[in-house]
């Protein structure tokens, strides 16, 4: 991959970027991808509509629980105070940001958009821990009015998800995983594939609180695989720039349970120069640590 200075300061965009559709293997073709995701069963899943410079613009996913409430990631809903700075990065100096305060935004600043219908919120509901140390980034918002004719998924109880086969669903940037030149948010539902790898982050009444996995790529590229078994699946991906708030489904018995919520994917500019957007890892809320919280207030 050619590292001149555009391509640097693209990595160094997707470093900063706090929403985390879907980037995909460049092996495999997007139609596969995008016909996985507008299956009946994934009708649940919406896009955030956040108001921005005046401008409706996208601001990450989100999934039907119940015909009243849709679950998310709270980051989604956090205004940010930013400052210009200059970034040094080998010998060259970058315009970029940082985040100087974070502040909670109005359920009037959004919409949210599911088959086509625009919805608007009473509330959002933050989880307490995440407002005062940015742990357990999940939230619910309470519809305007109810919404009826869309299937909903039960949610995970059991804090059995390791090695489970996953399936993401989300709006955002998306693309082949080694050309980060082509990745951008082209405003399409995505969906694909993962095995849960571990779990961890913060302990949240005696469980751990996030789900990982890592991108693996199909060329064995060297030192790629962080966890896990290192051969991607057929259609591995992972989360990105818009996927944040979106859900992350298993199959139990042959149900389909709502298992996670996507939160991040970390980037580092070296990575990204050297294998695009494989051998990262994915994080998600998991649910079963938040079943308790989702149900008493729901």
């Amino acid at each position: 991959m050619k590292k001149n200075n555009s391509v640097i300061f693209i990595a160094l965009i997707v470093l900063l970027i706090t929403l985390t559709s879907g980037i995909y293997r460049h092996d495999r073709p997007i139609e596969r991808h995008l016909a996985l995701a507008n299956q009946e069963r994934f009708n649940c899943v919406g896009q955030v509509l956040n108001l921005t410079d005046n401008k409706w613009k996208s601001g990450g996913s989100f999934v039907l629980i119940d015909s009243v409430t849709i679950l998310s990631a709270a980051h989604c809903f956090i205004g940010e105070i930013k400052k210009d700075t200059i970034v040094n990065y080998q010998g060259q100096k970058y315009k970029t940001y940082v985040v100087k305060g974070r502040h909670k935004r109005e359920p009037s600043e959004f919409r949210f958009m599911l088959m086509n219908t625009i919805l608007m919120a009473t509330s959002i509901i933050f989880h307490p821990n995440y407002l005062k140390n940015g742990t357990c980034d999940i939230a619910l918002i309470k519809l305007e009015k109810p919404l009826f004719g869309i299937d909903m998924v039960s949610i995970n109880n059991l804090p059995n998800e390791i090695k489970d086969t996953v399936i993401g669903v989300g709006f955002g940037a998306s693309g082949p995983a080694n050309k980060i030149e082509l990745v951008s948010t082209y405003q399409i539902k995505m969906a694909g594939k993962n095995i849960i790898d571990s779990i961890g982050g913060s302990i949240l009444n005696g469980q751990s609180s996030m789900l990982f996995a890592d991108f693996d790529s199909p060329d064995n590229l060297e030192n790629c695989n962080k966890i896990g078994d290192s051969k991607p699946l057929d259609l591995e991906y992972s989360i990105g720039a818009g996927d944040s708030g979106g859900p992350l489904f298993s199959n139990k018995n042959g149900q389909l349970i709502l298992t996670g919520i996507a939160v991040y994917a970390p980037k580092t500019v070296s990575n990204l120069l050297k294998n695009g957007y494989y051998c990262e890892l994915n994080g998600w809320t998991r649910l079963s640590a938040f079943y308790s919280w989702i149900e008493s207030n729901k």
